[in-house]
């Protein structure tokens, strides 16, 4: 988020934690929190709703996030982008191939104004062959948020993760000397680098 979106990613981020942590502690139908900074005036809302289902008789619960921005045009557009990829990223796939995950937004006519509520909603997940890729099998419920832009690179293929996060996602226990140098051995994988990403301030 901040890389993408500097302080306005970490505003954000910083309100909707703090939120996070008020629902735990107190009334979980409805909780409300607000940041603000130079940039902009964030509100976040959870509201528990219930919604009517094709059986008249029953009625489905669904939560759902009202998010009040107070700032300039540009700033509300960035921190859509940001709350959109924020919605596709963080999101469960329940088959356990990768699938790629993307939302949908539109402008809602407001009833008691001329104004609009934009609205952001999950699209359906895409699933993706396990052969389509080797690292995908590492990766078992997991998605791909689609349609947002990516850093670029000169060298670099594949994924881009942490060193930490790809020890961890091997099941590495420890280093071993290999051919004058080392390589993390895992449980069921070893993590061998290829060569030095010099351009692109990483390990292939």
């Amino acid at each position: 988020m901040s890389r993408n979106w500097g302080d306005l990613g970490l505003l954000f981020l910083h309100d909707l934690e703090a939120l996070l942590l008020i629902n735990d502690t107190g009334d979980p139908l409805f909780n409300c929190c607000t940041v603000q900074n130079e940039l902009a005036e964030i509100e976040i809302k959870f509201v528990e709703s219930q919604l009517k289902t094709e059986n008249v008789e029953q009625t489905e619960s669904k939560s759902l996030a009202y998010f009040n921005v107070t700032a300039a045009y540009e700033t509300q557009s960035h921190l859509l982008t940001a709350l959109s990829w924020l919605c596709a990223a963080v999101r469960h796939s329940p088959p356990s191939e990768v699938a790629l995950s993307s939302t949908r937004i539109a402008a809602v006519p407001k009833p008691e104004d001329d104004g609009h509520i934009i609205t952001i909603c999950l699209s359906e997940l895409e699933l993706l062959p396990l052969t389509q890729s080797c690292w995908y099998p590492i990766f078992r419920h997991c998605v791909i948020a689609d349609g947002f832009p990516i850093r670029d690179r000169i060298n670099g293929e594949g994924l881009k993760p942490s060193f930490q996060d790809m020890f961890l996602m091997s099941r590495s226990l420890m280093f071993v000397e290999f051919d004058g140098g080392f390589v993390v051995d895992g449980l069921l994988s070893v993590l061998i680098s290829i060569r030095e990403l010099q351009d692109d301030d990483a390990l292939q």
